[in-house]
């Protein structure tokens, strides 16, 4: 059984993930027609593989001072 803080947090992320959807788009919309779309969906791509390694980075640390196995 998840410990209950573990589910607090999932159920934070995906309402924070779900809440900025929106602003996203817009934003996606607006830099599209600014800087057109190949080069903005290359940024975005690079931006969401640099969160990602930084997101995993975190995450082993924070198991590591836990004392959890990570992957």
């Amino acid at each position: 059984m998840a410990d209950r803080s573990c589910a607090r947090w999932a159920t934070g992320l995906w309402v924070v993930s779900v809440g900025l959807g929106p602003i996203g788009v817009l934003l996606a919309g607006a830099l599209a027609q600014t800087v057109g779309p190949r080069l903005m969906q290359g940024g975005f791509g690079l931006l969401v593989a640099a969160l990602g390694i930084l997101l995993l980075t975190v995450l082993r640390r924070a198991l590591a001072k836990v004392g959890r196995p990570y992957p």
